[in-house]
């Protein structure tokens, strides 16, 4: 009699330990949706192509949550294989000054290089020796006024002058 017993709880066991399964499964795939969806630009479907009219690179001087936004829909663009943004007004040669307007269009043909090519350069070194001189995706460099540098901001993906 103890033989029958027992072996019914096992089979209550394995049964509550599969259902158990499956709901954590269940649980963690919601939660793996929402945290997606979450992150998701506003006006942009998540599984649509992100428009290319939403496109722009960071630019430091918004706010953070702007700045957000601009880096995720590069990143969506990147992944779902999205146009790229239509070229800069202004056309690059590469070595001119690197004035506000000459930064703003090299950092657009930047993130159109990115978006076309899926990747993102490492540093200032990766962007200089792969993306311009090897690949040659990029024009040169604008220059630096005097008493500046331009520096890879590697987490907004763009071109900028130290000391500002």
């Amino acid at each position: 009699m103890l033989v029958p017993n027992l072996k019914c709880s096992v089979e209550r066991f394995v049964g509550v330990s599969w259902l158990c399964a499956l709901l954590l499964a269940l649980g963690a795939c919601s939660r793996e949706k929402s945290a997606s969806s979450a992150r998701t630009p506003v006006g942009v479907e998540p599984g649509g192509p992100v428009p290319a009219a939403d496109l722009k690179p960071v630019n430091p001087d918004d706010p953070p949550q702007a700045q957000e936004k601009a880096r995720l829909a590069a990143v969506m663009a990147m992944r779902q294989g999205s146009p790229p943004p239509p070229p800069p007004a202004l056309r690059l040669r590469g070595g001119e000054l690197a004035t506000p307007e000459v930064l703003a269009a090299y950092n657009q043909e930047l993130l159109r290089v990115r978006i076309l090519q899926r990747e993102s350069p490492e540093s200032l070194d990766a962007l200089v020796q792969k993306w311009i001189r090897q690949w040659r995706w990029l024009p040169p460099l604008p220059t630096p006024p005097p008493g500046k540098r331009i520096v890879y901001d590697d987490v907004n993906c763009i071109i900028r002058l130290d000391p500002p």
